[in-house]
């Protein structure tokens, strides 16, 4: 809720100028159906394989004490901030980015709201995504949870996992999703058009997918990985 709430809001803030650059930019804010499954999937299956295996019954958030419990709970953040942080990195870099964005996988100056694109003020946005997330996480658990080390473990490991999420999410669009510059309106749109001049990418895979892709990626394959490496949640 806190992510889908905070998401609605930043996507409708500054949309004067992300109307002049957007073509597909919609002021509603709302998600569709198929936007809620693809950032919420795997937080669904993550949460049924808690209530299966642990019965919901997370004691710890260890690995060493609970490691599937601890590994499914921090699956399912790591997804959300994923999630979080790419939002808001597109809507915060889309509203108040002074810098030319760059291509995350050539570093060409590139539009902005052209998929795959970066820049400072989108990375910080992505780095308070998953803060944010991590803090609620933190908070949710419950004052049985509530030590230095969990907090900060909880939010570290959310932060990385906004600002690694987005950056996945930024290189897949970079590549599998198209992005060019509409002549009739001088917007960028993700649809090859005949009056559309190309940007970057191949029409390959929907903004649905593209998100899907990295929410798995990122909270089942990337995010425990670095956990264990940097040994949080052991102690």
């Amino acid at each position: 809720m806190a992510f889908f709430y905070t998401s609605n809001v930043f996507t409708k803030w500054k949309k004067e100028r992300k109307m002049r650059q957007l073509a597909d930019y919609s002021e509603s804010g709302c998600r569709d159906s198929f936007q809620v499954l693809a950032n919420g999937i795997v937080v669904y299956v993550a949460c049924l394989l808690l209530v299966y295996d642990c019965s919901m019954q997370l004691r710890q958030l260890n690995f060493l004490a609970q490691y599937n419990c601890s590994l499914y709970y921090l699956v399912a953040i790591s997804a959300i901030c994923c999630s979080c942080g790419d939002t808001w990195a597109s809507e915060i870099g889309t509203a108040i980015g002074s810098e030319t964005p760059r291509l995350i996988t050539t570093f060409r100056a590139v539009p902005a709201g052209t998929n795959g694109a970066v820049s400072m003020s989108g990375l910080i946005g992505s780095a308070l995504g998953g803060l944010f997330i991590g803090t609620v996480a933190f908070i949710s658990l419950g004052t049985d949870f509530w030590d230095y080390q969990t907090g900060a473990d909880l939010i570290l490991f959310g932060t990385l996992a906004g600002v690694l999420g987005s950056a996945v999410d930024s290189v897949l669009g970079a590549v599998f999703q198209y992005s060019g510059m509409d002549q009739r309106d001088m917007k960028v749109t993700n649809e090859p058009t005949a009056c559309s001049v190309h940007i970057s990418g191949y029409p390959i895979l929907s903004n649905n997918s593209v998100n899907l892709l990295a929410s798995i990626l990122t909270s089942a394959v990337i995010m425990p990985k670095i956990a264990l490496a940097l040994r949080l949640f052991e102690a």
